[in-house]
Formats: C-alpha cells, structure tokens, sequence
C-alpha cells in the first residue's frame, strides 16, 4: 500500500506540474502575438524606407580613397 501511495504522490505532483505548464500557454501566445506585430511593423517600415530611397534611383555616396589612389601613382 505504502508503494501505491508513494506512486499517487508521483502521479499527483506530475499533475501539478502539467497544470502549471498548461496555465502559462495563453500568456505565451500573448507574448507571440505581441512579437509577430512587431516584427510586421518593423518590416513594413524597411519596405516603405526602400520605397523612398529608391525614389533617388541612380544617385550614390561613393567614398575614394583619394591617399591611395595618390601613393599608387608616385
């Protein structure tokens, strides 16, 4: 009887933990649902700021290096 019980308390405790599991799954999907819209915001503001630059198509800040090109040539 005594290795019955001590197999209920088992069985007893694996409830609780499973209970405990279950409850945070609304939080969770909360947490994501906060995280997709986020990054969906993000992304339409990357698509609306390559929108506008490329409203300026053809025009480019190049940098040259104008010392080497100048020690390349003596």
């Amino acid at each position: 009887m005594s290795s019955i019980s001590e197999d209920f308390d088992v069985m007893a405790d694996a409830g609780r933990v499973h209970g405990q599991v279950l409850e945070q799954w609304p939080k969770m999907f909360q947490i994501l649902g906060l995280f997709i819209s986020q990054r969906q915001q993000t992304e339409a503001s990357q698509e609306e700021e390559f929108t506008v630059s490329s409203n300026f198509e053809g025009q480019r800040l190049v940098r040259v290096p104008i010392d080497e090109l100048a020690s390349e040539k003596h």
